[in-house]
């Protein structure tokens, strides 16, 4: 883990403390279960705990992951560090 700087109470240099990830959980209607880590974005099957896909960023997950539809598309999107990373999810083929 990251550890954060900065000046304290009283202007003391205060103790290290770790920084955690940020990240969030995100399930979907499809039964899909979408969650990070220290730098990847994955996919599970809720029920089982598969992991079904990941896709690595380049940054920790800095919010929780969100879903939108457009145009008849659904789509993921999820920030890492100061990017903002969008995904297609394609339906049953």
């Amino acid at each position: 883990m990251e550890e954060s700087e900065g000046m304290g109470h009283g202007g003391n240099p205060p103790k290290k403390q770790p920084r955690r990830p940020k990240g969030g959980i995100l399930t979907t209607a499809g039964k899909l279960l979408f969650t990070g880590d220290s730098g990847n974005l994955v996919a599970f099957e809720p029920s089982t705990g598969k992991i079904l896909w990941h896709q690595q960023l380049m940054s920790a997950l800095s919010n929780g992951p969100s879903s939108y539809m457009l145009d008849g598309k659904q789509y993921l999107i999820v920030g890492a560090g100061d990017c903002l990373y969008a995904f297609t999810l394609a339906g049953k083929r």
